[in-house]
Formats: C-alpha cells, sequence, structure tokens
C-alpha cells in the first residue's frame, strides 16, 4: 500500500510539473489556469497519502463529492475539517459539477477558506452560469450596474444578465429597466412592460415600484391608472425588502398622486423605510424635515444616520449642518469630519468646503495646509482652463483668509476674472462681498470696486445695483462703500438708473421715483455725459 501511495504521488508530481509549465504558456487563457489551479490543489493533498481523500475521489461521483465537502463544513457524519472541504469542491469543481464551481467561485470572491482570487472566481462564475447555475447568471450580470469585483466586461455581462432574466425575477427587472432607457440594449418599452409583469408575477419589489411609478405618472406614454399604481404598491409594500415601495408610497401621500394628499400618513411610510434602515429613506425623511419643518433637530438626527451608513450626499449635507449650526451647536471639527469624508469620495463640492474650513480654521496646521494642497488641485486646473466656477471658489477661498499672501493669491484671481468678462459672475461676487455669505466675509469698499468694473463695462444690472446702493447711502459720493453713512446720495442713483435705463426698462420707473432739484438734474446730466464717454471708450 505504501509503495502504491509512494507512486501516486510520484505520478501527481509529474502531472503538476506539466501543468505548471502549461499555465507559464498559457497565462492568459482563464479556464486552463483555473483548472491547474484545481489539479494542484487537490493533487497537493491528495499525495499527502489521506487515503480516504484518495477513495472518495476515485469511488465517488461529482454529486456525492460536493455533498460530503458539504458535510466536512457542517460537521455531519464527521469532524469539521474545512481544508478537506476545499479539496473536495475543488475535485467536484474540476469533474465539472456546476454547483461546486458555483461554490468554489464564492470562495474565491470572498476569501473564505481560501486566498482572494478575483481573476479564478471569474473564470468559475462563467463555468457555472455555463452550465445553468441562475444565480452565477444574475451575478455575472450584475456587473454592468455595481463594482462586484469580478473581471467581465460589458459584452459579458449583458449576455449572462439575459440569460438570467429567463427565470431570475431581478434580472428579469434589470433588464426592464435597460429596455426602457435605451442602456446597453435597444429601447423597447413594449418588451420592457412584459418583463416587469413577469417579475411582479414574482413579486419582485423592484419591478412592483417601477411598474407602480409608470401607472401612477403615465410614464413611457403609458395610460395613468392610478387603481392599478396603488395596488401594485400595496403588494410591494407587503414583501420583506420593501423599502423602495416605503419610500415612494410615501411620495404618493405626500404629494397626493391618486390618492388625497396627506403629510402624516405619508411621512409614517418614510419613517418605516428609515427604521429598516435605508439610507435613501433617512436622508429624505431628515431633508423633509428640514426644508418642509425647519425641524433642525430631526433633521440632524436622520441626515445623520443615512451618513453614517454610507450616503454620499447626507455625509455633505450633515457636514453643512455642523458648520453652520443647523439642529446643534456649531461643530467646526465635525463639519471638516464629514467634508473630508465625502471628498476623500470624489465630491468636488466637498472638497472645496473642506479647503475653505481648513484655510479659515488650521491656518497654522501644516497637514492641514497640505490636505489643501492636495483637494484644491482639480480646482487649480479647471481655472488654469479658464473656467468661471473654479475661478470663483478659488477667489472665495482665498479671499476669506486672515493671511496677507492669501488676499494677494485672491486678487490675482479676481483679476484673471475681470479679464475673463464674465459681468454677470463679477456682479454676483461684488454683491457677496457688500453683503457676507457662507464663503465669504463682508467687505464693502471692495464690493463698490467690483460693481463700478461691471457697471463701467455697460452691465446694466450693474448699474441699477450701483444706483440702489447710492439710494439707499450705503455708498459715498465719492464712491467709497461705507457701514456708517446713512446719508443717501439720490445724484449719483439718478445717474446710474439713467445708464442702465437705456437697456432696463425697471431703471427708469425707479429713476422716476427720485425727487431731485432742477441743479441736481443738471449735475446729474454732466455726470451721465461723462460716464457715457468713458464707458464707450472701454468698450
Amino acid at each position: 500500500m505504501r509503495l502504491c501511495q509512494e507512486l501516486f504521488s510520484a505520478l501527481f508530481r509529474g502531472l503538476q510539473a506539466a501543468v505548471v509549465v502549461l499555465v507559464t504558456f498559457a497565462g492568459c487563457f482563464m479556464r486552463l489556469q483555473v483548472a491547474a489551479a484545481l489539479l494542484l490543489t487537490a493533487g497537493l493533498l491528495i499525495s499527502c497519502g489521506d487515503s480516504s481523500l484518495e477513495e472518495i475521489s476515485s469511488s465517488r461521483s461529482p454529486e456525492e463529492i460536493y455533498h460530503i465537502a458539504h458535510d466536512y463544513i457542517n460537521g455531519y457524519d464527521h469532524e469539521i475539517n474545512l481544508e478537506k472541504a476545499v479539496i473536495l469542491y475543488s475535485m467536484a469543481a474540476e469533474r465539472g459539477y456546476p454547483p461546486a464551481e458555483y461554490m468554489l467561485a464564492n470562495m474565491y470572491l470572498t476569501g473564505s477558506m481560501v486566498e482572494t482570487d478575483l481573476r479564478r472566481a471569474t473564470s468559475l462564475f462563467i463555468r457555472a452560469a455555463e452550465h445553468g447555475i441562475v444565480e452565477a447568471q444574475a451575478l455575472l450580470g450584475r456587473c454592468l450596474f455595481e463594482d462586484t469585483g469580478l473581471q467581465v466586461d460589458q459584452e459579458t455581462a449583458l449576455k449572462y444578465l439575459i440569460m438570467a432574466a429567463g427565470s431570475d425575477p431581478a434580472s428579469m427587472t434589470s433588464l426592464a429597466y435597460m429596455h426602457l432607457t435605451g442602456n446597453h440594449v435597444v429601447k423597447d418599452t413594449g418588451k420592457a412592460l412584459a418583463l416587469l409583469n413577469r417579475a411582479a408575477e414574482y413579486k419582485d419589489p423592484r419591478a412592483l415600484v417601477i411598474l407602480a411609478s409608470i401607472y401612477i405618472n403615465g410614464d413611457f406614454g403609458v395610460q395613468p391608472d392610478h387603481y392599478r399604481g396603488i395596488n401594485l404598491l400595496q403588494i410591494a409594500v407587503a414583501q420583506p425588502d420593501n423599502t423602495d415601495a416605503l419610500i415612494f408610497f410615501s411620495q404618493v401621500y405626500l404629494e397626493g398622486k391618486g390618492v388625497p394628499q396627506d403629510e402624516i400618513r405619508g411621512l409614517d411610510y418614510l419613517r418605516q423605510a428609515a427604521e429598516k434602515d435605508s439610507p435613501r429613506a433617512q436622508y429624505e425623511l431628515g431633508k423633509y424635515y428640514w426644508k418642509k419643518k425647519n425641524d433642525y433637530s430631526k433633521a440632524l438626527n436622520w441626515i445623520g444616520k443615512a451618513a453614517e451608513n454610507g450616503m454620499l450626499q447626507a455625509q455633505e449635507q450633515l457636514a453643512y449642518l455642523y458648520e453652520n449650526g443647523l439642529g446643534i451647536n456649531q461643530d467646526l471639527d465635525n463639519a471638516i469630519k464629514w467634508y473630508e469624508r465625502a471628498a476623500v469620495r470624489g465630491s468636488e463640492s466637498a472638497k472645496y468646503r473642506l479647503a475653505v474650513l481648513l484655510s479659515r480654521h488650521r491656518l497654522d496646521d501644516q497637514d492641514s495646509a497640505g490636505r489643501i494642497r492636495e483637494l484644491l488641485g482639480t480646482l487649480e486646473h479647471d481655472a488654469g482652463s479658464g473656467d468661471p466656477v473654479a475661478l470663483r471658489k478659488l477667489y472665495y477661498l482665498y479671499a476669506s483668509s486672515g493671511r496677507q499672501e492669501d488676499r494677494e493669491q485672491a486678487a490675482s484671481y479676481m483679476k484673471r476674472i475681470i479679464d475673463l468678462g464674465d459681468m454677470a459672475l463679477l456682479t454676483s461676487i461684488a454683491r457677496e462681498r457688500f453683503t457676507g455669505s457662507v464663503d465669504l466675509y463682508a467687505d464693502k469698499p471692495e464690493a463698490f470696486r467690483l460693481m463700478n468694473i461691471a457697471a463701467m463695462a455697460g452691465y446694466a444690472p450693474a448699474q441699477i445695483q450701483l444706483a440702489d446702493w447710492y439710494r439707499a447711502g450705503e455708498i459715498r459720493s465719492g464712491g467709497e462703500g461705507d457701514e456708517a453713512s446713512d446719508g443717501k446720495d439720490n445724484i449719483h442713483a439718478y445717474v446710474w438708473y439713467s445708464l442702465a435705463a437705456d437697456s432696463d426698462g425697471s431703471a427708469r420707473s425707479s429713476r422716476r421715483n427720485l425727487r431731485l432739484r432742477k441743479d441736481e438734474i443738471r449735475q446729474a446730466n454732466d455726470e451721465i455725459l461723462r460716464l457715457r464717454k468713458e464707458i464707450g471708450r472701454k468698450q
């Protein structure tokens, strides 16, 4: 017996060496690699002299080997032995038993009992899918919509999604949605509705919700049928995985779509979904309390839950609440933490807000300075291409700093904005410099300077704004913004309303409301003539 084992081991070592050579020259062929890996793994342990595995390999069918492996995992009739279970699954998979291929593929995908190997997992899932395992087909098809980790191109994923849609309700729904939108397949409403109705017969929650939405809203050319839509929603809500149905039902009652508007009932459905830990429902509920009820405490609670559950929008909104002290005392450290989480996930707006907070509140922190430079890389690149949005954000960032070098940097960005010639943008910035904003401290003299540039470029809204400021006594007659000044300057208001009146009718109406003496009108007309000539030269 021992001699036979030694001969068997020597033979297997020879096979192992041959397979290694083949894999070396055919590494690009995924199936050969997997087959080789299975043979090497099985051979390694069998050649160690385990007679029970040798006997099983030679005397049992692949199906029986698969079930024995299952027994080793669960301790049925054997002590639990995960190592033997892996080898037995490998034997059954090598001999083409589909459930074993699927089981082993999941092991390589998740790293359960073996080292994670996405290449092997992909090949084994494909083999299982080709052998009719619907779960493998569906998983490969999901690669079209999400990152599963599998190495599958779109054409292959679509192929297996179509195969899975033959019997898997979730795949039917996914394929139907693609036919509705024309994404990856030909747009075909009839085919989409047929697939959705089939999936709805299986009570697939997504199919029920999509169909309900189509009938309630009359989408895709379908005749609205509120009764049918509400009925489908009621069926969907009764399913275990029903959060999307609850969210849509809440919208139906909050907006009164096909039913009497009922805020209490609508919020109750949304709360049920939120309590099932749906990030979307938590975010929508928090947003409703924020925007509709002005209840920042409840908004903070629900948006916070959605943020903890990984929803990007919620993370940004939570940071905003902390930054501005809405529903809680202002907490800049927490604001920075949540903006940072969103920024790491690629949110450009979060990157900008993070940079603003770091620049304002951690000026002497070298680590913060490094992160600012990193986070603003994209903005700097876009600004270099003349992007007005990027230029505006960079100006606000540096203008809000208390350091002299940052103010000089802000001035350089402002010069580029002026050179760009976007007077609407310049006027908007000037208004925010006048009143102050979330991103920018108030600076009335600078606001007047910028508004005057836009007005002298002939931009009527800037001219009207200057007139309004003069009329309200916000600007001295010399043209300098002055917070303490309360003396109205109707002459200069008349001048700028008159200049704007050439292209804006509202300015003529505002000018008529001014009461000037004859000598003041003569003075104003002289100034109007002078400014028209100067504006003409600039243009």
